[in-house]
């Protein structure tokens, strides 16, 4: 799966879970739109950490092996 289909199941599951506590009356709608976006903002920004670590670690290893990554 690729990141677009991950997130779009992340934002589903999100909003059913949200739907479930405005119709129990733990949370109105405009605070639910607020905590919706801030995982969504802080899983965006922790996924863009581990995947630059990722391509850095490929990159300094074909580098160590000897191999130029950046040559096609």
């Amino acid at each position: 799966m690729d990141s677009t289909v991950i997130g779009g199941i992340i934002r589903t599951v999100l909003a059913a879970a949200g739907g479930i506590l405005v119709t129990k009356g733990y949370v109105d709608d405009a605070t639910l739109q607020a905590l919706i976006g801030a995982v969504i903002t802080l899983g965006t920004g922790i996924w863009s950490v581990i995947a630059k670590k990722k391509a850095n670690a490929a990159v300094t290893t074909a580098f160590t092996a000897g191999i130029d990554s950046t040559k096609k």
